[in-house]
């Protein structure tokens, strides 16, 4: 028998990326991750990004994909949120951002 004081947590996948190029690439990410989490966010301001993060409830696991540039703004001011439980930086000069990552536990680069 199931009981009635079951806890669901929701997921949610955000993806953090200002870049005004749509690369054939990019578009295919989004539809990859669409496909595997349903709950699947966009955003393409930091403003917008942290709105949402810190609008979601504390029962929500959220993972965000954000670039090494606007991962370096954004992860101050959100990396104490107990709803955001990873944080995943892509960059081209990896080394520069595992400088400043390495003060954020949530952080991988």
């Amino acid at each position: 028998m199931m009981s009635d004081n079951i806890n669901v947590q929701k997921t949610s996948l955000a993806w953090l990326d200002d870049s005004t190029n749509d690369s054939e690439e990019n578009v295919i990410a989004e539809q990859q991750f669409r496909l595997v989490e349903s709950n699947f966010k966009m955003f393409k301001t930091k403003n917008e990004c942290e709105e949402y993060l810190k609008s979601e409830s504390v029962n929500t696991c959220i993972t965000l994909i954000v670039n090494g540039r606007l991962g370096e703004q954004i992860v101050p001011g959100i990396h104490l949120l107990p709803q955001v439980v990873a944080i995943y930086v892509y960059c081209m000069k990896r080394e520069v951002h595992e400088i400043w990552a390495a003060n954020f536990v949530k952080v991988f680069v």
